[in-house]
């Protein structure tokens, strides 16, 4: 469970995780008239292209 102690890659916060999520939460009201279908293809290519940076 505390795997993050021995292992320095491991972040020890989820604030990265949170502002990753908040910046998806933003782009998504930009764009809050995409059926349900759009908005789940808008988050695969979400993280496709944040993979790649």
């Amino acid at each position: 469970m505390f795997h993050y102690l021995k292992n320095p890659n491991i972040p020890h916060t989820t604030n990265g995780i949170e502002g990753f999520f908040s910046h998806l939460k933003n782009h998504l009201d930009l764009h809050r008239g995409l059926t349900i279908k759009n908005r789940i293809n808008f988050i695969k290519w979400y993280i496709h292209f944040s993979n790649l940076k």
